[in-house]
């Protein structure tokens, strides 16, 4: 509770007992007491204010845990499936939708957005905000999984432009096989990487 808060919450209990006084001092006198009530309603809003607040921050929190959970059965989804453009669209949409809000974000909140553009195919995306859920707490072990995949996703789009393929190939795939035993990471997303890190080689020995 921020401290105008707490000091509308004291005003307002001093308020009440001062106007519930007052009342009853009018009314040992027979003296119309109806000016001073309007100080009761007074003090019920001064105090009502930092509850209504409080419960308007427990509905956002709530609504942003509801979307974050979406974004991940999306993500998920898509991953299983990345070529369905539906699930592309509606996870777009979904991403597009907590971007405007600007939420306050915990680092594996981060993370599970990172992972989820990684998934939408936008690295440049995903590795900013896994740099920002690493930034945010460093200890955190889905955060420092996330930017290892979005690490070694960048690593492998950017096989076609390497003057040492073999290398980076060798590199990529230890990497995929290490993370691959991450309780923290989607096995399904590690799957498409070493598809197209598959696809990469066969083309490099063709070459």
């Amino acid at each position: 509770m921020e401290i105008t808060e707490i000091v509308l919450l004291i005003l307002g209990g001093i308020t009440l007992i001062f106007s519930l006084v007052m009342i009853f001092i009018h009314i040992k006198k027979d003296q119309s007491y109806m000016k001073i009530s309007w100080l009761v309603i007074i003090a019920f809003l001064m105090m009502g204010f930092p509850l209504i607040s409080k419960a308007k921050i427990l509905g956002l929190e709530y609504s942003k845990e509801k979307d974050l959970e979406y974004i991940k059965t999306m993500a998920e989804a898509l991953a299983e499936c990345p070529d369905n453009d539906v699930l592309k669209k509606e996870l777009e949409k979904s991403l597009d939708k907590i971007e405007q809000e600007q939420p306050e974000l915990k680092s594996g909140e981060l993370a599970g957005l990172s992972e989820a553009y990684l998934v939408k195919g936008d690295t440049e995306k995903a590795k900013t905000l896994s740099d920002s859920a690493i930034k945010t707490d460093p200890t955190n072990s889905k955060a420092v999984a996330v930017k290892e995949m979005v690490k070694t996703q960048i690593s492998i789009n950017e096989l076609p432009k390497s003057v040492n393929t073999e290398t980076q190939i060798r590199k990529a795939r230890s990497s995929i096989n290490k993370l691959r035993t991450d309780p923290n990471t989607n096995k399904a997303v590690l799957y498409n990487m070493d598809k197209l890190l598959t696809v990469q080689d066969s083309l490099r020995k063709i070459k």
